[in-house]
């Protein structure tokens, strides 16, 4: 019985099965197509994910900086990229990956390579043009034959203005004062260098330490310091009112410090503590709108701390040139020259007025010289030693020699 079973089992004909297999391959190769175009367009996505990751980076970045984020070194190996967009100049770089935070990429596995030596002909790299801020993957993605190195019709321009390199830490560019001080590390001493005039009110916190490199440049605005900072370098720090006011460690190497204002709390430099030392440069109230008799429209105004003019010129046209008016405050004078008024002017001018009896002054060398006919030196409380130098024009209250 299961021989007859058997028997009239006839199976799969021969027909049947090729129609089978042709099946198969058709549904395979559907499938292959399919995941080869998935694959690219994958592919596709992730350069375009990466280049607008980038855009938002760099914007993010410059914003902060002023600075776009790239290798300094030229990037010559754009033979690949074909889609150039006529607002790129012949000037490309490899953006800087370090640089941006957080960033997450698909493609650029090169850069680690290209970082190390800069002139690698590396491809899979992001780069981005000097003029135009437009970005492209010089490997490129290929797509049906046609290979895709940027964002096709939009490009990728990062939307920032021509970059500006203000002020320079290091190898690194800022916009502001604010975040060059910011970014420095606290209590080591760092040279920030002024590459363009500023207009920025400053602030050093007490941790910092800060050589100021003025580079022939002009800082308008005011300044406090809380930290430590030294001036050097030819250049200008002026101000209508009160220019640095000094309560921490305060050194003049070089550079003119001024204030254009006669108004009562104007000061060049308005010293409340700590310490300043002036070296050399010059310190000065360049006004001469006086309109009234006190002694107002001071370069330099001593209300605590220690000071030591070492070298240098501190003047006023029209007012004091330096005051003392706070308890427990010392000068000391070796070196520097103090001069009050102009040549052709006949008005008051008084170079060192001291009101509290617990200040202290010490001339050891170096001039005070009065040119408006007024006092050289006003003693009204306190105590003047002159062990050297020269003054030069009438003298108020009592001078020990």
């Amino acid at each position: 019985m299961i021989n007859t079973k058997l028997k009239g089992n006839k199976g799969i004909t021969l027909v049947t099965l090729i129609l089978a297999i042709v099946i198969m391959l058709i549904i395979s190769s559907i499938l292959i197509y399919s995941v080869s175009t998935a694959t690219r367009t994958k592919a596709l996505n992730g350069m375009y994910n990466d280049i607008n990751a980038l855009t938002n980076k760099i914007q993010i970045y410059y914003s902060k900086y002023g600075e776009i984020p790239i290798i300094k070194e030229q990037y010559t190996n754009v033979t690949n990229v074909n889609l150039i967009n006529q607002n790129d100049n012949d000037k490309y770089y490899v953006i800087d990956l370090e640089l941006l935070e957080n960033i997450k990429l698909s493609y650029g596995k090169d850069y680690s390579k290209y970082k190390q030596s800069a002139n690698a002909e590396l491809t899979d790299i992001y780069v981005i043009n000097e003029q135009s801020h437009n970005i492209y993957y010089i490997k490129g993605v290929q797509v049906d034959e046609i290979t895709y190195y940027t964002i096709p019709g939009e490009y990728t321009k990062v939307d920032v203005p021509t970059v500006s390199k203000k002020i320079q830490v290091g190898k690194k560019y800022y916009a502001t004062m604010e975040l060059a001080i910011e970014s420095i590390p606290n209590n080591e001493e760092t040279s920030i260098l002024v590459l363009e005039d500023l207009e920025e009110a400053i602030t050093i916190p007490e941790e910092k330490i800060i050589k100021l490199e003025l580079t022939n440049k002009t800082i308008t605005g005011t300044i406090i310091n809380n930290g430590t900072l030294i001036i050097t370098g030819q250049g200008n720090i002026n101000s209508d009112g009160i220019t640095i006011t000094n309560n921490g460690e305060l050194t003049i190497e070089s550079g003119n410090i001024t204030t254009s204002s006669f108004i009562d709390d104007a000061n060049a430099i308005y010293q409340v503590s700590g310490n300043l030392k002036v070296l050399s440069g010059t310190i000065s109230n360049t006004s001469e709108d006086r309109n009234t008799d006190i002694g107002r429209g001071i370069a330099i105004r001593i209300v605590g701390g220690s000071t030591e003019l070492l070298g240098g010129t501190i003047s006023s046209k029209v007012g004091n040139t330096l005051r003392i008016q706070g308890e427990n405050a010392e000068l000391i004078i070796d070196g520097a020259m103090l001069t009050s008024g102009s040549v052709d002017s006949n008005m008051l001018a008084t170079i060192v007025l001291i009101d509290y009896n617990e200040q202290r002054v010490t001339l050891n060398s170096g001039k005070i010289i009065n040119n408006a006919g007024g006092y050289a030196v006003a003693v009204v409380k306190g105590t003047f030693n002159k062990t050297g130098g020269v003054i030069e024009g009438s003298v108020s209250g009592t001078i020990v020699e």
